[in-house]
């Protein structure tokens, strides 16, 4: 069964205001590939490959082309885990008491850090963005594959002005969300997510890095 027992508060990280936040969300390393429209070509026979959904961006946007959820309520508290390898773990990323309310779930499955035999333990680190639904992944392990990120938000959820003139409504915009990565360029690629349950949004992630919840001002690349 996976580990989800309690967790350690890490150093909060504030962002500077003046800065703008681009340069204060560093990327992690890793690039994502662009998922070409109508790629694909015809039906393949065959059963599918049996593993973890494979990380896949449908459109990549500079941070002023995107709309990021807001929060309101209780800050975030920052979370560092130690991960044992070859042994699931899901983090639970609170808010902080009296609310305690979830902000966003983290599931690494066996498979993501089994690929290293040298080592007995791995440690993760999650520090959230204030007022906004955005978390920063670093690890002093590599990431296999299978890892995953929820942000939930069914008390906190608030959605900013521009949202609201873009798509309408606080419904449609939360229908819009896709979990954004954070790219080399400085750009983010917006994951193909899914909505498990009411008010929360997930997605595979590739690795360390900075993810947000976010819809796109523009026109949305299916």
């Amino acid at each position: 069964m996976p580990d989800n027992s309690s967790v350690t508060p890490a150093t909060r990280l504030h962002l500077q205001p003046h800065l703008g936040m681009r340069r204060v969300l560093p990327s992690f390393g890793w690039s994502l590939a662009l998922l070409a429209a109508g790629c694909g070509g015809g039906a393949k026979t065959g059963a599918a490959p049996a593993g973890p959904a494979p990380v896949k961006v449908t459109q990549v946007l500079p941070l002023d082309q995107l709309v990021v959820l807001e929060m309101h309520g209780p800050a975030v508290v920052d979370t560092a885990v130690t991960i044992t390898p070859g042994k699931p773990r899901i983090v639970i990323v609170r808010h902080a008491a009296p609310d305690n309310n979830v902000f966003a779930e983290v599931d690494f499955p066996a498979t993501v850090f089994a690929g290293d035999s040298t080592r007995d333990s791995v440690v993760v680190t999650f520090k959230a963005q204030p007022n906004l639904y955005g978390l920063v992944v670093a690890s002093d392990a590599k990431f296999g594959k299978g890892a995953r990120i929820t942000f939930k938000y069914p008390v906190h959820f608030q959605a900013p002005a521009n949202a609201i003139a873009r798509y309408g409504s606080a419904p449609a915009f939360e229908r819009a969300l896709r979990v954004a990565a954070l790219q080399e360029d400085g750009r983010y690629g917006l994951l193909v997510s899914s909505r498990p349950s009411t008010d929360n949004l997930s997605a595979p992630i590739p690795g360390p890095g900075t993810y947000l919840a976010a819809a796109p001002l523009g026109q949305t690349t299916q």
